[in-house]
C-alpha cells in the first residue's frame, strides 16, 4: 500500500498500545512496538495504524487489491504539473487586502448576490496558520492527536494520529490517498487550538446557519490536509451553502460548473470505474475531457490551480472539483450568505425540517428581515438551484454522487404549517442524523458490494418477497435503512 523509507521512531509520550495488549513495562516496548496479532501481525506500529484506517475507511479498494490498480503515482507530476499553461485560470482575482468594510459591501452586492466564483488574495497574510500549519510544526504540536479520514462500513470516523498521517503522506503512492477531513477539531480539547490560528474572512461572515445550535447544524467547517491525487469528487454544496477554502501550503486544482448544466454529464459511471468512482483524480483522468465537450455550446468550465495564500471562493449552487497537485494544508467552510437565503431555507425545510424549524424561532427574533422572506418561499415548487448528495466525509472525496435534487424536489412532501413554521409530518427523529440517508445511498452500495459481495439491491417493499422467493437473498439494516442483497456463495 505504501513505500516505507525508515522504521517510524518510538516516542514516549505515545498512549497508545498495541491491538490486544496491555501497556507494557519500559523493557518490553520495543518489542511490543513490532508484535500483534490479526492481519497485522509482525508490521510495526506506525504501519499497523495506517494499514487499519485504510482497511476501514476504503475496505473495497483493500478487498480488491485496488490502491494503486492504475499507478497514477508515476506520471502524476508530468500530467498534472503546478504550473500547468493547458489550466487557463479563468477567474477574477480580487486582492482584498487592507479592505474596509464598504469594499467588503461592494464584494458581496457583486460576487456573492450574483454567484460569480473567484479567487481572494491578500486575505491571509496575518493569519497565524501561514506559519504555525507547516508539517513540521503541525507534527510538533499535534503530533499525537487523532483527526478524522474516512468513515467506516457502519458510518462511524475513522481517526488517525498525525504522526502516522504525516508518515502515510510522504511515503504513499496510492492513486487517490486517504485525505484528512476533520470536521470536528472546533469541538476538541487541543485540537480547537487550530481555530485560533485563521478568521473568516469578513465577507463570508454574515452565516445565517450560525444561529442554528451546534447539535443541530450540520458540519460546515474543516481542517483539510493530503498529499498529492488526494481531493473532492465533483459536488454541490449542501442545502445551498457556498464556500470558501482558504490554501495554507501546497497547490490544488479546481474545475466549476455553474448550478445549470445537466448532472449527467459530470457523472463517472460504475462502468468507468468500479471502485474510485467518487475519487477526484479518477474525474479528472477519465471525466474532464468527456464533460467539456458536453457542455451547451458556448459554455467554458472555470478552471484554476489555487496557490498558497489564495481563497477560493465557490458559490451556492456551483458544481466543482478539487484535485490536490502537492502536499497541501487547508481550511475551508460552508456558509448561508443572506443573498442567498431564500435558497438555503427551501433546502433545508425539505432536507432538515427539524433544525429549520428551531432557526426560524430564532430569525423571527433576531433577524426578523429573513424570516419575513421565507414567507414567500413555496417548498412544494424546485428551488430552481441543483444539488448533488454531499456530506463532511472524505477518505480521498466528497462522497458525493452526482445527482441532482430538483428531480426530488418535485416529489411532495406531508407538511403542514404552524405559527409560521412548516413541519414535516414524517419527520420523526433527526436528531442525530448527520447525513440525509439519501445522501449515502451511493456510499452505502459500494461498501455493501465490498462486504457482502452485492450482485442486486432493492427497497424495503421488495425484502420480504425477495427473501421468500430465494435463500441467497438478505436484508440488512445500515443506518436505519433495510437493503435488500444477493450474496454470491463461494
Amino acid at each position: 500500500m505504501m513505500r516505507r523509507k525508515k522504521k517510524c521512531e518510538k516516542s514516549s509520550s505515545d498512549p497508545e498500545t498495541s491491538e490486544d495488549e496491555a501497556p507494557q513495562k519500559s523493557a518490553s516496548r520495543k518489542e511490543s512496538s513490532t508484535t500483534s496479532s490479526g492481519p497485522y501481525a509482525g508490521l510495526p506500529r506506525s504501519v499497523r495504524r495506517i494499514r487499519k484506517a485504510m482497511d476501514s475507511a476504503r475496505p473495497e479498494l483493500t478487498k480488491h487489491n485496488s490502491w494503486q490498480r492504475h499507478n497514477y503515482a508515476k506520471n502524476f507530476d508530468k500530467e498534472y504539473p503546478v504550473k500547468d499553461k493547458s489550466v487557463k485560470n479563468n477567474i477574477d482575482y480580487v486582492n482584498v487586502s487592507g479592505w474596509t468594510d464598504k469594499d467588503v459591501l461592494k464584494f458581496e452586492q457583486h460576487y456573492i448576490k450574483n454567484k460569480i466564483p473567484c479567487v481572494l488574495k491578500g486575505g491571509m497574510e496575518d493569519w497565524q496558520a501561514m506559519t504555525k500549519w507547516s508539517k513540521r510544526r503541525l507534527l510538533k504540536k499535534y503530533r499525537n492527536q487523532s483527526f478524522k479520514c474516512g468513515e467506516d462500513d457502519d458510518g462511524h470516523n475513522v481517526k488517525i494520529k498525525m504522526k502516522y498521517y504525516q508518515e502515510y503522506m510522504e511515503n504513499t503512492t496510492d492513486d487517490s490517498p486517504l485525505y484528512i477531513f476533520d470536521a470536528n477539531y472546533g469541538e476538541h480539547k487541543k485540537n480547537k487550538q487550530l481555530c485560533e490560528d485563521y478568521e473568516i474572512p469578513p465577507m463570508f461572515k454574515d452565516d445565517v446557519f450560525d444561529y442554528v445550535s451546534n447539535s443541530r447544524r450540520p458540519p460546515h467547517r474543516w481542517v483539510v490536509i493530503g498529499p498529492a491525487r488526494s481531493g473532492t469528487g465533483i459536488h454541490i454544496d449542501p442545502l445551498g451553502t457556498s464556500a470558501w477554502n482558504a490554501l495554507v501550503s501546497g497547490y490544488k486544482r479546481w474545475f466549476i460548473l455553474p448550478t445549470t448544466i445537466d448532472p449527467k454529464i459530470v457523472k463517472v459511471t460504475s462502468q468507468d470505474e468500479k471502485d474510485q468512482r467518487d475519487e477526484a483524480i479518477t474525474w479528472f483522468k477519465l471525466a474532464r475531457e468527456r464533460c467539456i465537450k458536453q457542455l451547451p455550446e458556448g459554455m467554458e468550465p472555470i478552471e484554476v490551480i489555487q496557490g498558497p495564500g489564495e481563497i477560493m471562493y465557490v458559490p451556492s449552487g456551483w458544481w466543482h472539483t478539487v484535485l490536490n497537485l502537492t502536499e497541501t494544508v487547508a481550511v475551508t467552510q460552508n456558509f448561508a450568505h443572506r443573498e442567498h437565503w431564500e435558497v438555503n431555507y427551501h433546502k433545508a425545510a425539505r432536507g432538515r425540517p427539524k433544525m429549520t424549524q428551531s432557526l426560524l424561532k430564532v430569525l423571527k427574533e433576531k433577524r426578523p428581515e429573513l424570516y419575513e422572506r421565507t414567507k414567500r418561499v413555496n417548498l412544494k415548487e424546485p428551488s430552481g438551484q441543483a444539488s448533488s448528495s454531499s456530506s463532511d466525509d472524505s477518505s480521498s472525496s466528497s462522497d458525493s454522487s452526482s445527482s441532482s435534487e430538483s428531480e426530488d424536489e418535485k416529489k411532495p412532501i406531508d407538511q403542514v404549517t404552524k405559527n409560521g413554521i412548516t413541519h414535516d409530518k414524517n419527520d420523526k427523529n433527526d436528531k442525530n442524523d448527520k447525513h440525509n440517508i439519501n445522501d449515502k445511498q451511493h456510499k452505502i452500495f459500494n461498501k455493501l458490494q465490498a462486504k457482502y459481495s452485492v450482485i442486486k439491491n432493492d427497497s424495503n417493499n421488495n425484502i420480504n418477497s425477495m427473501k421468500n422467493n430465494s435463500s441467497s437473498l438478505n436484508s440488512v439494516n445500515i443506518n436505519g435503512q433495510m437493503w435488500a442483497v444477493r450474496t454470491v456463495h463461494e
